[in-house]
């Protein structure tokens, strides 16, 4: 799922500044790498109808993100659905649930986050970055004309909190799912520094925004959850130890109507997915009747 390795500790006590950002910034994602080669290359996926189109988008700080887009199969489109992995890990992740979401008649944009899969990028940011990744590949897919609005945002784990930041931060987004989201990066990454007092946590976390150059701040899902205007579907596990399920409920109850909360009484954060790639694709389209109604202003008199 991706936090698996959240509870490694940095092995000694006393660790300097740098070093304790570093542990917040710099993770082996080999996992996800893997996953990916075991695909095949893309051009080999397209050939075989796995994918539609092979695409990378250089950000504006130069990271490079690599994307697969896959189209709508045999229904009136629907819209465009970009999907966001968890923490660790690569587009493959969620191919499936993609997949599911192409049968509904969804466009669907499949990226690696930066610092994981084939994207380039030394740090993981929490989603500082990461959700303005999500709009710069989306603004350079749209201006290529290989997606069209209206556009909505999938996501589990990291990618589930990414897709919040970015729906604050886009007013064209419409739509946003997020599974297992946590509510702020430096709450959810306090265990990787257990031994830091709060200050030197705190110090560790304001000097990897100076490293990576974003503001930690940047992180905090829960202020941009209340700032969403558009409808949102959160669903969590009742035994996620990893990202506790509080974490869902408050994201929910800061969100503005509309708003929904599914609550998944058997899963932790990694067996939620096991719930299947159909189940969330049919769970999504829930956003299309959640849609706030279209206000008119009232002539004046």
């Amino acid at each position: 799922m991706g936090f698996g390795f959240l509870l490694t500790v940095c092995g000694c006590t006393g660790c300097d500044k740098e070093h304790d950002a570093q542990r917040i910034l710099v993770h082996d994602t080999s996992s996800g790498k893997i996953g990916l080669a075991l695909m095949g290359k893309p051009e080999n996926l397209i050939r075989e109808g796995r994918i539609d189109a092979h695409v990378r988008v250089k950000t504006t700080d130069r990271v490079v993100i690599d994307v697969w887009l896959l189209r709508h199969k045999g229904l009136q489109f629907r819209g465009t659905v970009v999907v966001l992995h968890g923490w660790l890990n690569s587009k493959v992740q969620n191919l499936g649930v993609g997949e599911a979401l192409a049968k509904q008649g969804f466009d669907v944009v499949l990226p690696d986050h930066r610092a994981h899969g084939a994207s380039t990028g030394q740090f993981i940011t929490w989603g500082a970055k990461e959700s303005h990744d999500v709009k710069d590949v989306v603004d350079a897919l749209l201006k290529k004309k290989l997606i069209r609005e209206p556009l909505y945002v999938w996501g589990v784990s990291m990618g589930g909190a990414t897709a919040i930041l970015y729906g604050a931060l886009d007013p064209r987004c419409r739509g946003v799912f997020a599974v297992a989201p946590y509510r702020d990066g430096r709450e959810i990454t306090r265990n990787l520094l257990p031994f830091d007092s709060d200050e030197d946590f705190q110090a560790a976390w304001d000097y990897a925004g100076k490293i990576a150059k974003f503001d930690p701040a940047e992180t905090d899902v829960l202020a941009a959850a209340r700032k969403l205007r558009c409808p949102i579907i959160i669903a969590h596990g009742m035994l996620d130890s990893i990202v506790p399920y509080e974490n869902g409920k408050s994201l929910h109850e800061a969100a503005p109507e509309p708003k929904k909360l599914i609550t998944v009484p058997a899963a932790s954060h990694s067996t939620i997915l096991l719930k299947g790639a159909n189940w969330f694709a049919e769970q999504f389209l829930q956003l299309e009747t959640l849609q706030p109604p279209t206000t008119t202003t009232a002539p004046v008199k």
